[in-house]
């Protein structure tokens, strides 16, 4: 498994480098747009794509689970009330 997760870590920062470079290399004419847009979506690109959305995905529906049936309080004459 730790090797799976290097080999990973290496492709990803592969891209993000490989971009970086493309973008910042000033001998190029042909790049016209912008280029920390390039490398922000190639870093959301390779995080996607990978192993990260699994750890935010979770913590976002525990976190809405946890919400729903521990910290609702409904009020009285009112039903689907979050309010504390």
């Amino acid at each position: 498994m730790r090797l799976k997760a290097v080999l990973i870590e290496a492709l990803i920062t592969f891209v993000l480098v490989l971009v970086v470079m493309g973008v910042c290399d000033g001998r190029r004419n042909d790049i016209k747009g912008s280029a920390p847009l390039a490398i922000g979506l190639s870093i959301t690109a390779c995080h996607a794509a990978c192993v990260y959305w699994v750890g935010p995905v979770a913590g976002g529906v525990l976190a809405g689970l946890v919400y729903r049936y521990i910290f609702r309080i409904g009020k009285s004459g009112e039903s689907g009330s979050y309010d504390f």
